[in-house]
């Protein structure tokens, strides 16, 4: 289960280090040429993967998800189980935008679940 959160602001370092004290967590730099460029990696205890990334495509200069144009960064959490255990956390967050769920079905399909409510704005 993977659910997808936004942020206009493009600012990934100041994003990262708010991220970080709503969660109690530390991020690590990483870089992909697929994702976007440079981005931020959180893997905890319990199984839960948090990513922060740019929302572009670094191939053709667009937004790598074109459903979410005026989105600048976004922000996975990924869980082999249970994802909502941070929402409330996130709530907070100045900005955010809780944007999908994708979650794989019981026949092994992707269902994507459009949200884009506004949190904080």
């Amino acid at each position: 289960m993977t659910d997808l959160y936004g942020f206009r602001e493009n600012d990934l370092n100041a994003l990262k280090a708010v991220i970080e004290m709503a969660l109690g967590i530390q991020m690590a730099a990483h870089e992909s040429f697929y994702l976007g460029g440079d981005y931020y990696l959180a893997k905890l205890p319990d199984g839960i993967e948090i990513s922060l990334q740019r929302n572009r495509d670094l191939r053709d200069a667009g937004p790598r998800y074109d459903d979410f144009p005026n989105i600048a960064t976004l922000l996975f959490v990924s869980s082999p189980t249970n994802v909502n255990t941070l929402h409330g956390q996130l709530a907070c967050i100045e900005g955010i935008r809780y944007l999908q769920r994708t979650t794989l079905t019981p026949d092994g399909k992707l269902s994507v679940e459009r949200i884009e409510s506004g949190w904080r704005t």
